[in-house]
């Protein structure tokens, strides 16, 4: 399309050419460069560093054609560069416009800002709310750590803000997305101290010292997160069977110091004393003398020999001695 629209200029210029009555060419199409210019936009077309025109009715599409040219990206927003007059001819000159055709007075340089406006912290807020609204997460913010000097187009944005796990009870990063129309997005992070919640199981009633936890002794509530310590179970399924080293008070979250998986066997309890080697296959009853959990090595008394004897159990009420 580009290059149509170059070859079609081209075409038009050569075509344009007026001769006075002296018998020299005349050039109609004229471009005066600006010495310095504000853009809002990613490129830098013609027209933005320059003056094209034309007292002549019939080079209207051609100087229309002129000041739609690409010449260079735009500057990053609220900085500047600089762009020379032989740099402007070369790229006219690359997209196939005859500049000997033409009558221009460029500077030697052009000095070319583009316009910005800071980021409100406000705008982050209001993608934060958002993006937590989507993520169904129960988060209330209290502050953002957010410097307002980062700088945007002046144009429609686009801000997405996408939250990432917690880096510390309390503070929760998001990952933020700024879309410029028309522009490639561009991509930061930022922290946010809040207050989150989530629904965690927490004591129904006091649980004594040495008790198996039953699903009657457990509650979701709504819990603040700051305040769980960083060993508290998050799923009543990870709770209930478990035994209480400690007493767990009404209403206190479940943590992993106070709770303990109970023994599939207690001491004093009777026991099957199973014996395997090969095909052969033996058994007898004893008395724990310890207590333990699967595949833990208890101490075990044969009830006939009163032998004592090591044997790992396997399940409730049953060991296995080693051949």
């Amino acid at each position: 399309m580009i290059r149509k629209v170059a070859l079609l200029i081209l075409a038009t210029l050569v075509a344009g050419v007026v001769y006075a009555d002296s018998g020299t060419a005349e050039r109609t199409i004229k471009i005066l460069g600006r010495e310095s210019v504000t853009v809002t936009t990613p490129t830098l077309r013609l027209a933005d560093l320059a003056e094209v025109t034309s007292l002549n009715p019939r080079d209207d599409d051609t100087v229309i054609g002129l000041q739609k040219i690409y010449v260079d990206k735009s500057p990053a927003p609220g900085t500047e560069v600089t762009l020379s007059a032989g740099v402007i001819l070369e790229r006219l000159s690359a997209q196939g416009v005859d500049v000997a055709k033409l009558s221009y007075s460029l500077p030697r340089v052009i000095t070319i800002k583009r316009a910005a406006r800071p980021l409100l912290r406000e705008e982050i807020r209001a993608a934060i709310d958002a993006g937590l609204h989507l993520a169904g997460l129960d988060v209330a913010i209290k502050d953002i750590r957010y410097p307002e000097d980062r700088l945007v187009s002046p144009g429609e944005l686009k801000i997405e803000a996408m939250p990432l796990n917690p880096s510390a009870p309390g503070i929760r990063p998001f990952a933020i997305t700024v879309s410029p129309q028309g522009e490639m997005p561009t991509r930061f992070e930022v922290q946010a101290s809040v207050d989150e919640w989530n629904m965690m199981p927490v004591a129904n009633r006091t649980v004594p010292r040495g008790s198996l936890i039953q699903a009657d002794d457990v509650v979701m509530a709504r819990v603040n997160l700051a305040s769980v310590p960083s060993d508290a179970l998050h799923h009543d399924r990870e709770v209930i069977g478990l035994a209480a080293n400690r007493d767990i008070p009404f209403g206190e979250v479940f943590r992993k110091d106070k709770l303990a998986v109970p023994p599939l066997i207690t001491a004093g309890a009777k026991v099957t004393m199973m014996y395997r080697n090969g095909l052969f296959e033996a058994s007898a009853s004893g008395i724990a003398l310890e207590s333990g959990v699967r595949g833990q090595e208890i101490k075990v008394r044969n009830d006939s020999s009163k032998k004592v004897i090591s044997a790992v159990i396997l399940e409730e009420g049953l060991v296995g001695v080693k051949p």
